[in-house]
């Protein structure tokens, strides 16, 4: 991996000539649209295979390989009861079959094609849009859909419940947990209304989502697109939040901030805002605090502000009373688009340390202090309010890898997103544009990065840009990222959705398989 390390000086005050949404560049958000040809994807995803029945047991036996026991007892050999049985009345168990687990995996959907092919023209919004699409590659599985339902238990003994059935869960997963779901009502995000899901209501324009597991609940924070149809420019407004506890039934908790949030903030026609994240950490004291990170306009470009709340729905305050990141803070760093420094990530490591990740164009990294609002080794005074001043990151180590000599990383954009699975660290992001999923995978957060491959590949219905989350909750593997398919969507009017994503046993991730109910 090429990467470029520099030690910043003092933040000078510097003014960038032009604010973010308005500048043409080879790399970067456009402003204006721009039309590109998706081309064809090279071949369908097959379904990756079909789960096992797991068999039929006897009275209340266990479950099938592959699913949580089933409810109640293992049924004893002709005379040891079931749960709810009558001595002997369970007779002999069925060993359970032999079972799926899931369904085979198939093929990783093959190596991707280049994206782009031949160069088009260059799009209003400043970024060169490719022109017929080679993507998708050679035609694979796709991935196991790992959906199929798995029975549990057969019929019941004298006076037994007969067994739950449990779909696609864990081994080790709690039986009284809802069912994972394995396919969504895509956009799951539709409607302004109390169930965005179903509605009723007026329909919802959200992108950008960065999911949160705490407490046993997802949190969903989202930009809220508020351009006009046939509107040329991305307006956010508002950051909103969605939650659930069962991935199925999604509950609207309105916005949570807007750039009058931010003491900083340069609202202007766009908004001010992009896409946040927020991240959970325990202060000294042992108290729950929320921190929430994200681009914001400061009038020169796109800064990027810390915020902080006792509960995942807030408030959110202002942390700091000015930027983590300015732009003068990556300026020589590889890349000169005022809108460079968007799309952070945060990240806390096992041993406690916290890294924050961001970029278009180029990917930025530095570590952050336990406190999560300063960087590590930054420095400053504090005026009799309570704010920041005198700020000096001479000590402070941002890294960079420049979008020159993509060999390893196959044309990072934008959407950096760190996350950990078992024992390996995961960097997903957008590639090219219009964009991919892409992902690496190294032994620490700091890399070093290997590619590993294309999770979403574009479909016809797709933005420009799709932006994604990767979590993991109740056993389960999700993936967010965004789309253009409700009536008139566009690249500034998307729609949250909501798949599974599936781990293979070497840790690489299948092809991302989408689904609509």
């Amino acid at each position: 991996m090429f990467e470029v390390r520099r030690t910043l000086g003092c933040v000078t005050a510097a003014i960038l000539a032009t604010a973010c949404s308005n500048q043409n560049g080879p790399s970067g958000t456009p402003s204006t649209g721009g039309r590109w040809d998706t081309g064809s994807l090279g071949g369908s995803l097959a379904s990756g295979g079909t789960t096992g029945t797991g068999g039929t047991t006897g009275s209340e036996g266990a479950s099938s390989t592959g699913g949580a026991s089933a409810a109640g007892g293992t049924s004893g050999t002709g005379g040891s009861p079931g749960t709810g049985g009558a001595p002997g009345t369970g007779g002999t168990s069925s060993t359970g079959g032999s079972q799926g687990s899931g369904g085979a995996a198939g093929a990783d959907g093959g190596s991707p094609a280049p994206t782009g092919g031949s160069i088009g023209g260059s799009g209003m919004g400043g970024r060169v849009i490719g022109g017929t699409s080679g993507d998708a590659g050679r035609t694979g599985s796709g991935g196991g859909t790992g959906g199929s339902t798995v029975s549990s238990g057969g019929a019941g003994g004298a006076g037994g419940a007969g067994g739950s059935t449990v779909r696609d869960a864990a081994p080790g997963t709690d039986a009284a947990y809802p069912l994972a779901p394995t396919t969504f009502p895509n956009p799951i995000i539709k409607y302004d209304a109390p169930d965005p899901t179903n509605g009723p209501g007026n329909n919802i324009f959200t992108a950008d989502g960065a999911a949160m597991v705490w407490n046993d609940k997802v949190y969903l924070y989202v930009d809220k697109d508020a351009a006009a149809v046939g509107g040329n420019g991305y307006v956010i407004t508002d950051w909103l939040l969605y939650e659930t506890s069962d991935m199925i039934q999604w509950e609207n908790k309105g916005s949570i901030a807007t750039c009058k949030s931010i003491s900083w903030c340069v609202a202007g026609s766009d908004g001010g805002l992009a896409a946040p994240q927020v991240v959970e950490r325990d202060d000294k004291d042992g108290n729950p605090k929320f921190y929430l990170y994200g681009p914001a306009n400061n009038g020169q470009g796109i800064s990027i502000a810390v915020m902080v709340a006792d509960t995942p729905e807030g408030p959110f305050k202002d942390a700091r009373g000015i930027p983590l990141i300015y732009p003068d803070d990556t300026a020589n760093m590889g890349a000169t688009h005022s809108w460079r420094n968007l799309d952070p990530t945060a990240f806390v490591d096992d041993d406690g340390q916290a890294y924050l990740a961001w970029g278009n164009g180029i990917f930025f990294m530095v570590k952050l202090e336990d406190d999560m609002i300063h960087l590590k080794g930054e420095t400053y005074t504090v005026d009799s309010a309570g704010k920041m001043q005198n700020r000096s990151i001479s000590s402070v180590e941002i890294t960079a890898h420049p979008k020159a000599s993509q060999g390893d990383w196959s044309d990072y954009e934008e959407a950096p997103w760190l996350s950990k699975h078992d024992n390996l660290y995961y960097l997903t992001y957008a590639a090219g544009f219009p964009e991919t999923i892409n992902y690496a995978t190294g032994p620490s957060p700091e890399g070093p990065w290997q590619f590993r491959g294309v999770v979403i590949a574009r479909e016809s219905n797709d933005a420009s840009t799709l932006h994604q989350t990767i979590f993991d909750f109740r056993g389960a593997s999700y993936m967010g990222y965004h789309s253009a398919e409700l009536p008139t969507g566009s690249d500034y009017r998307r729609s949250q959705c909501m798949d599974r994503v599936y781990y293979n046993a070497d840790g690489t991730l299948k092809r991302l398989v989408r689904t609509h109910q």
